[in-house]
């Protein structure tokens, strides 16, 4: 190599003397020189870097190679080691395929000691891992789930244990020293179960202070639910134990059952203690309530506060305070225990919106944890909804004995739970309490007798107000509008007081139910007063200005009427309302104020110049010249001024018509009072009163109204100049038909026939027999008719009460 290199230096030299030759052929060539040169130091260096690299790589790779060798060499001697110890094991083998079988059984045993090591060990330390997951959840709750899968696996290795120990061991010593191992774990299983049920038991309050916790212990239950499906449901050797299933849901649910139980029987053992002392008051010898006192050791009295009469003896209480020891020495202060209903129902209510909150509080927070399939929304409100029944049901069949504060504050709290399931987004069949499943079907349902207590107690308040209200209408004077109609502050009082009464209920917006039954009582009430004003009109015979300010006052209360029964149809559902006969007792009330109208009439004809001169009528000389009948029409006029400023606008024109018909009916008495003779003059008089009367009334009464009413007087004459047996009959019948009137009540048999023999002396007596024949025919076929009237009347009248409409499945 170093001829190699000697031989390129030779040449590199001569190669640089060619060119430095070349490069110095004229004498200028020698100024560059310097450039030359240094030239040349550039380049030989830059060689000198190129061989000294070349030479570097030169080396590494002779190093490189060098290690490899060495390596090769260490692998080589590691083969011939191995292809000995090959050699060596191909000599034992053939000495173990000669013991095959010793060394099977060798490694057999060696397992089976192994894991028999292993087991043991895990028993040994089933009670230590036991305690350990107790302690797991000694003092921190979010350890639950694993904590019971721990337990889990322990109890099922236990179980394992116990069962293989009985199948290879047959003394009951080693038995049981196996269980001082396996008892721990049981025991723990139990603790913690008894712990996870423990909280379950009060879920509510754990969803709302440790929703996490309570999300846990439905975990536990999913888990043990896989763990009974996965063992319950898997196959078992012959002499293997069969596996009992927990069934953590079911004993949740049937816990939750129990407790509510539980809680409502508290419940209804307090509905059962209505009427027992509740309540401790403190009362003076003189019978004065003590609101508080004190005594010394001794029993002596220190101070005393009592309640005391005002020295009138009238008034409200006022209070007293005593601390003069000589007047304390004279006192004497004993306790009695009375029944405070106002308590009671305190209470009572106080417990069952704490039972309701519960399902607000399921709602709100329990039931997102819990899986949908567990609806436990709807488990606790199906037990809640029954145990609310019974409860009512309970103290609804004390209702005889409540207040009516006492039945509203039950209605209130079941209207106000109705409306909490409404908002909770229970289906409306579902809000209504149903009926109690433990109580005798032929009873009563206590939410019915609680209605029909507060209804009645209502009916009873009002009409002993109403009656209060007539008995002053009637003892004083009628009082006077702006516009100068009469009236009684009776109608506006009545009216006031079933508003409120009706307020009650619509404030609690209570029960369907109940609103039907107040409804059809407000109704029975208006219907009542309407026939207590009545019969104040027939039988006390009130003045002329009180009948007409009872007119007014009806007319008013029909107005009221309709106004009311609409706003209470409204809280009515319509599937409902068709029991109610609203229009009945909204017409009631004009069929009152026509009463009125007719007894005002009745004493405007009963003054004493209008009836004198009313007395004067067919027989009267009086009569027959006009005068009386001039009277008679001028005194109207001057009455119908007074009614005009009196008596409502709108009932003006009926009491003119209620006029009328009186008078009509007080002439066709006068009438057959007196039988006149026929006479010309008479019944020239008779035509003339009758236009008289008509261009009076014309301008108040419809002229076919009119033109019937004086149909009667035409009637009258007719009587008197039929010439035919069917002329007279016909006017009979026309009479008779005027029974709207109260004409047809002067008219009878006997009245004919002996107006046939005094009044009409010019007929023979044929003529009269002829008549009198065909006038009692007319009559046996009006009572035949009446009388078949009456048997279809006296058949349909069947019904119920008030309350008929109401079982146990309404």
């Amino acid at each position: 190599m170093a001829e190699y290199y000697a031989d390129d230096d030779e040449i590199a030299r001569d190669e640089g003397i060619n060119e430095m030759i070349e490069l110095l052929k004229n004498p200028n060539d020698l100024l560059r020189l310097h450039d030359i040169r240094r030239d040349f130091d550039n380049r030989r260096q830059v060689v000198k870097a190129s061989l000294s690299s070349m030479v570097l790589s030169q080396v590494e790779a002779t190093e490189a190679g060098i290690n490899l060798l060495e390596k090769a060499y260490r692998h080589v001697k590691k083969m011939h080691q191995c292809l000995a110890k090959i050699d060596k094991m191909c000599r034992e083998s053939a000495s173990l395929i000669e013991n095959q079988g010793k060394v099977k059984q060798l490694s057999l045993v060696h397992a089976n000691l192994e894991k028999f090591r292993t087991v043991i060990q895990d028993i040994v330390d089933l009670p230590f891992r036991a305690e350990s997951c107790e302690e797991m959840i000694q003092n921190d709750l979010s350890n639950l789930v694993p904590a019971f899968e721990t337990l889990s696996d322990l109890t099922r290795m236990s179980e394992n244990a116990l069962l293989e120990w009985q199948k290879n061991v047959k003394g009951r010593e080693e038995l049981s020293e196996l269980m001082k191992f396996l008892t721990p774990v049981a025991k723990a299983m139990e603790r913690l179960e008894a712990r996870i049920f423990a909280l379950l038991d009060n879920f509510l309050s754990l969803a709302v202070d440790e929703p996490y916790v309570l999300a846990d212990c439905v975990k536990i239950i999913e888990l043990q639910e896989s763990l009974d499906m996965k063992y319950g449901n898997a196959p078992r050797q012959p002499d293997e134990l069969p596996y009992r299933k927990k069934e953590y849901r079911a004993t949740f649910f049937q816990n939750l059952t129990k407790r509510a139980e539980a809680r409502f029987g508290e419940l209804v053992r307090l509905t059962e203690s209505y009427g027992e002392p509740n309540k401790r008051l403190s009362y003076d010898q003189d019978g004065n309530l003590v609101v508080k006192y004190s005594k010394d050791r001794q029993g002596h009295l220190l101070h005393v506060v009592r309640m005391t009469p005002p020295d009138n003896r009238s008034g409200p209480l006022r209070e007293e305070t005593i601390s003069d020891l000589d007047i304390l020495s004279e006192m004497q202060v004993s306790d009695k225990k009375v029944f405070d209903e106002d308590l009671f129902f305190e209470s009572f209510v106080d417990q069952l919106i704490t039972l309701q909150e519960d399902l607000v509080t399921c709602f709100d927070h329990a039931q997102s944890c819990f899986p949908a399939k567990y609806m436990i929304f709807d488990r606790l409100l199906q037990t809640y909804h029954v145990n609310f029944s019974i409860a009512v049901d309970s103290i609804g069949k004390r209702g005889d004995d409540f207040t009516t504060r006492g039945a509203l504050t039950v209605m209130d709290w079941v209207h106000k739970y109705m409306e909490t399931l409404r908002n909770l987004g229970v289906e409306e069949g579902m809000v209504k309490l149903p009926p109690n499943p433990f109580a005798d079907p032929d009873d009563v349902p206590g939410m019915v007798r609680l209605m029909e207590n507060y209804v009645g107690k209502m009916m009873d308040t009002v009409t002993e107000w109403y009656g209060n209200i007539l008995k002053l209408d009637l003892e004083s004077k009628p009082k006077t509008l702006k516009d100068g109609t009469l009236f009684t502050p009776g109608a506006l009082d009545f009216f006031r007081i079933l508003n409120e009464q009706i307020q009650v209920i619509r404030k609690i917006n209570a029960h369907e139910d109940v609103i039907l039954r107040t409804a059809q009582c407000a109704l029975k009430i208006m219907m009542e007063f309407q026939t207590a004003q009545d019969d104040i009109l027939k039988k006390q015979t009130p003045n002329l200005e009180l009948c007409v300010a009872f007119l007014n006052n009806n007319v008013a209360c029909y107005d009221q009427s309709i106004s009311f029964t609409e706003d209470v149809q409204k809280q009515v559902k319509k599937e409902m309302q068709s029991q109610l006969d609203v229009e009945s007792a909204c017409r009631g009330f004009l069929e009152v104020a026509k009463t009125a109208a007719r007894k005002a009439c009745e004493q405007m004809y009963n003054d004493q110049g209008m009836s004198g001169q009313l007395k004067q009528f067919f027989t009267g000389p009086e009569w027959l010249d006009g005068s009386a009948t001039d009277t008679v029409i001028a005194t109207l006029k001057d009455f119908f001024d007074d009614f005009k400023v009196w008596i409502h606008p709108s009932f003006l024109k009926r009491t003119a018509e209620a006029a009328l018909d009186e008078l009509i009916v007080r002439l066709v008495t006068m009438f057959f009072m007196s039988l006149p003779l026929r006479t010309g003059e008479l019944l020239s008089r008779l035509r003339q009163d009758i236009e008289a009367f008509r261009q009076y009334f014309e301008a108040y009464v419809k002229p076919e109204r009119l033109h019937r009413s004086l149909d009667a007087l035409s009637a009258l004459g007719d009587l008197l100049t039929a010439d035919t047996a069917e002329m007279f009959v016909l006017a009979v019948s026309e009479l008779l038909s005027l029974a709207d009137l109260g004409v047809s009540e002067h008219v009878n048999l006997e009245t004919i026939i002996k107006l046939l023999n005094t009044c009409r002396q010019e007929l023979n007596r044929r003529q009269v027999n002829d008549f009198s024949s065909k006038v009692r025919e007319l009559w046996k076929q009006r009572n035949a008719a009446s009388t078949a009237t009456r048997k279809v009347d006296s058949g349909e009248r069947r019904g119920g009460g008030i309350f008929s409409f109401w079982s146990r499945n309404s």
